[in-house]
């Protein structure tokens, strides 16, 4: 097979290799020149493509239909203290945001040293991916506080709630996929990479934008909410700006 990547297919491998795409098993076919009329053979062509370049489509061809949304990117990426440190020093905009933590009150935490859980935080983290999801996408750090400061929220989670990082990230996963109105697509979406900066963990939390529209509860008793980002804010929309969004974003 040859493995050169087309001039066609460059700007979405570029974007694979780096943040991840969202693509179609039909645009992948249609970007690798492969013939009409037989949709089996495509989906093994690309299939076996993506493989060849060290790729995953997420989710994989057993799902969804020839044209279903799905992302493309590497299978494992790793952040580094580099670009950690570029996040942090460029601050919090349209595509990056940070906070403190996920669970445990950091202000009571610093005031006293008690550890707090505050129930509105998770709904905080949860918005912010939704509005990256209904925007252009972005970079989220959970353990960096509002100036750009490790805070050491996470290891507050992990002693207010007696858990290792792994348990603490599987109960985002959770709350993502209990919250969000369609979790289970969401998912492919959303990266969480642990980091350690001074021996304290941090979470990098990499949104891709998504064509479908995506819609949250922050609280499990309140209804869902649309949200984009507005510069550094993530907004929520009422129904007249909802509309005007859509026919933003369709160029209407």
């Amino acid at each position: 097979m040859n493995n050169d990547i087309s001039s066609a297919m460059a700007p979405l491998m570029a974007k694979a290799f780096t943040t991840g795409v969202e693509t179609t098993i039909a645009q992948i076919a249609d970007l690798l020149g492969l013939p009409e009329g037989d949709p089996l053979a495509a989906v093994q062509a690309v299939v076996q493509t993506i493989e060849a370049w060290g790729l995953e489509l997420n989710p994989n061809q057993s799902r969804g239909t020839f044209e279903s949304a799905r992302v493309l990117r590497i299978p494992e990426i790793n952040s580094s203290s580099a670009g950690i440190a570029n996040l942090i020093a460029l601050g919090e905009g349209p595509g990056i945001e940070f906070k403190s933590s996920l669970l445990c009150s950091i202000r009571d935490w610093r005031r006293d040293g008690s550890l707090t859980e505050l129930p509105a935080l998770p709904g905080e983290v949860l918005k912010t991916l939704c509005a990256f999801m209904n925007s252009d996408g972005g970079e989220l750090l959970i353990g960096i506080d509002d100036d750009g400061e490790l805070c050491h929220g996470i290891e507050r989670d992990l002693d207010l709630k007696a858990w290792d990082f792994d348990k603490w990230q599987l109960h985002l996963v959770s709350l993502i996929e209990g919250r969000f109105l369609d979790g289970a697509l969401v998912m492919p979406y959303i990266r969480i990479q642990p980091h350690w900066l001074d021996n304290s963990p941090i979470a990098h939390v990499t949104v891709l934008q998504r064509t479908a529209r995506s819609f949250v509860r922050r609280e499990k008793t309140r209804p869902y909410e649309f949200f984009v980002r507005n510069g550094s804010r993530s907004d929520s929309l009422d129904l007249p700006s909802f509309y005007a969004h859509l026919q933003s974003r369709s160029g209407l």
